[in-house]
């Protein structure tokens, strides 16, 4: 997104090189950034997220690698300084469920919801939630105030995200991937 403003910014790509590479970029890793209909350009992210997920082939142990990653512990550390304040967690872009069942483990009386545009990472993560076991123990220690449904940025049910609902949004990994991350 950045990189596409530069490009539109007199002088700032005079020989065309950075045009080229963002182009070449975009072409290969995120094709749906040269569509500018919305629709369309959801319906292409959907199914580019859906190949990226892995499809039929993705499951719950994809998410172990969330329990391991180092901003796991600064939004933990956050919540924890937060407790008080917050009661609801917005996940938004959770893929597997990592970051959202270990926020549910770490705080209980937390309701946290994930959602993602990947029908295939969300039964990932709903089987990460209802069966993943590791070592002979329940990944989810906490699965009532956890949940996992289907949305993207233009369709997030009212029902799943009414306005106001969350005390917190996390959005990991998610704002550059999103056509409009600018807006």
């Amino acid at each position: 997104v950045s990189a596409k403003r530069l490009v539109k910014e007199e002088g700032k790509d005079p020989d065309g090189r950075l045009a080229g590479a963002l182009q070449n970029y975009v072409n290969a890793f995120v094709p749906f950034m040269n569509i500018e209909e919305t629709k369309q350009r959801a319906e292409l992210i959907k199914q580019f997220y859906e190949d990226r997920s892995g499809g039929a082939r993705a499951n719950w142990q994809t998410a172990m690698y969330a329990f391991q990653e180092p901003r796991l512990s600064v939004m933990l550390g956050f919540i924890d300084e937060h407790k008080d304040e917050i009661k609801t967690v917005l996940d938004f872009g959770c893929a597997h469920g990592g970051y959202a069942a270990a926020i549910s483990n770490t705080f209980p009386d937390i309701k946290v919801v994930g959602v993602d545009v990947s029908e295939s990472l969300i039964r990932a993560a709903n089987e990460l939630k209802d069966i993943g076991e590791q070592n002979g123990e329940r990944v989810c220690k906490h699965p009532s105030n956890l949940e996992f449904k289907v949305a993207n940025e233009y369709s997030v049910p009212s029902e799943v995200v009414p306005p106001g609902k969350f005390d917190l949004v996390i959005a990991s990994e998610v704002l550059e991937h999103l056509p409009n991350a600018e807006e």
